[in-house]
């Protein structure tokens, strides 16, 4: 009798990847999405996709991968396996999942990660594992992984229960839409709807109305995930060479909103006017000359715009320069701020160009998001209390103390009072009274210690009223309304921030770490 044996048909596997990537053998680049969408799948195409792309201007902290991968899926309809590669451990993406919708398809039928190095072996071997999908399974995916209507409205109908903290749910689910979807879908309307609900019967039919209207409302012209928009970042470049400057807009000018001066004064008038915050970055050549006497240096030098950036706004700080590291560092805690170190020898090829590119996006990213998450309540942005006016508000103080290390001190405090929560349920007793008039350094300070110690409670589902309890200085007095009013004002806390999950990335890095 003949033996019967099973054909495994060799995968063909599409490597989406960087123009600069050598090809291998057994596997086919694709450089671009053009030369993407002309492959011709069948049942043995595997996509290897590198999860930091840098496809159509896109930067590696943008992990642009996880939006090709949704293209693939939801437009171009494709049900091969794939393979997401990095060298960042996959726990980061499944952290950054919750708060990001492009990172779910990693974990949804026919998908899987793989470290980078990797040997071909080990790429057959999760290959051969993964099947590609069924007509059903395609939908599935494009509908809950690729397509925001599908998973806001199954967690609406999940997540949101009468007896639940509906705060907190609605706080999850928002960071997924855009600003224009939660207008669309009037995110706002129903989150007060459902705090107001008298009683389960209401409240499931305020679930129910917005399930419908986020049905009839997320289309495909809406469908504009905020992390597909690619503004380019502003940065403020000061060098006293012109030819220097032109060779970094030449290499930067198609990712970034290049400013430039030739000036240490000029630069620091532009950055008096940002008072939005709209440059991300400063890069200041650490010596600069006269432009009009170069045997004398200007008034003001490169660091001394950093020093003024540091303390006028949330910004990304680099010195360009070629002196000794030790002289630059003895300086950098003269100056008391903190900034990146490039030497100039390191720019010259467009390879280094473009690593400092990468290294700059990445940065203006991470400040990005710090302006973004900071709080909105009117006392944070105001140095003015009880008609007595400061010289900083505490918005100002919180940059001051980003730029020169002093958030970690803060941390440590808040995670010795925690610990003490932790240990033996006191907290009052290790906290600072708050002064409701002046804004100081040091009131500054110890309202951001406080302001993760209430964070701390919140998400330890505490109500506001027990909050206030657990903080109050004194125990057998219960707070009463106006008590809590004090206390949210004192901290800078504002309802719709806690809801929406808008506080300082630092805070949310506490809270992720030790809560």
């Amino acid at each position: 009798m003949e033996e019967c044996t099973l054909q495994i048909m060799p995968k063909i596997y599409y490597h989406i990847c960087n123009p600069s990537t050598p090809e291998q053998p057994g596997i086919k680049n694709v450089y671009s999405l053009k030369d993407l969408q002309k492959v011709k799948e069948d049942a043995t195409t595997v996509y290897l996709i590198n999860a930091h792309l840098n496809w159509e201007g896109r930067r590696l902290s943008g992990n642009y991968g996880f939006d090709i991968s949704n293209e693939l899926r939801a437009k171009l309809k494709s049900k091969a396996p794939f393979i997401f590669y990095s060298p960042i451990q996959v726990k980061y993406f499944e952290q950054e999942s919750k708060n990001d919708i492009r990172y779910k398809i990693l974990f949804g039928s026919g998908s899987a990660f793989i470290n980078f190095p990797f040997t071909y072996q080990e790429l057959r071997d999760i290959s051969e594992k993964l099947k590609p999908l069924s007509n059903a399974g395609l939908h599935d995916v494009v509908t809950m992984l690729c397509n925001v209507k599908g998973l806001i409205i199954d967690k609406l109908n999940h997540n949101l229960k009468w007896g639940v903290d509906s705060e907190k749910i609605i706080a999850q689910i928002k960071p997924y839409l855009s600003i224009e979807q939660q207008r669309t879908i009037d995110f706002d309307v129903f989150s007060n709807a459902l705090s107001k609900a008298s009683g389960k019967q209401d409240f499931d039919a305020v679930v129910q109305n917005w399930v419908e209207v986020c049905t009839s409302r997320l289309t495909e012209d809406v469908q504009n995930y905020s992390y597909t928009t690619n503004f380019p970042y502003k940065v403020l470049l000061v060098d006293d060479v012109q030819e220097y400057l032109d060779k970094a807009k030449q290499y930067l000018s198609s990712d970034f909103d290049i400013l430039t001066t030739k000036s240490c004064e000029e630069a620091i008038q532009i950055l008096a006017k940002d008072g939005d915050n709209k440059i991300l970055a400063v890069i200041a050549d650490w010596r600069l000359y006269d432009t009009t006497n170069p045997d004398y240096w200007q008034a003001m030098q490169g660091y001394e715009v950093l020093a003024f950036a540091a303390r006028n706004g949330i910004r990304s700080l680099i010195a360009l320069t070629s002196q000794s590291e030790y002289i630059v560092h003895r300086l950098r805690e003269l100056l008391g701020i903190w900034f990146s170190l490039y030497k100039k020898q390191h720019l010259e090829k467009q390879e280094q160009w473009q690593l400092f590119s990468n290294m700059l996006a990445d940065a203006c990213l991470r400040t990005n998001e710090a302006i973004l998450n900071r709080p909105t309540a009117t006392n944070w942005t105001s140095n003015r209390r009880k008609d007595i006016v400061s010289e900083f508000s505490p918005k100002e103080i919180y940059a001051i103390f980003r730029s020169n290390g002093k958030l970690s001190e803060i941390e440590d405090k808040a995670d010795i009072i925690w610990q003490s929560y932790l240990d033996k349920h006191q907290i009052r007793y290790r906290l600072n009274e708050l002064s409701t008039t002046y804004i100081t350094f040091d009131t500054t300070e110890e309202m951001l210690v406080q302001r993760r110690i209430f964070l701390g409670l919140y998400h330890s589902e505490f109500s506001i009223d027990d909050i206030c309890c657990e903080m109050s200085k004194d125990p057998k007095k219960g707070p009463g309304k106006n008590d809590i009013t004090q206390l949210k004002s004192k901290l800078c806390i504002k309802n719709e921030d806690l809801t929406g999950g808008k506080i300082l990335i630092e805070e949310t890095a506490w809270l992720k770490n030790g809560v």
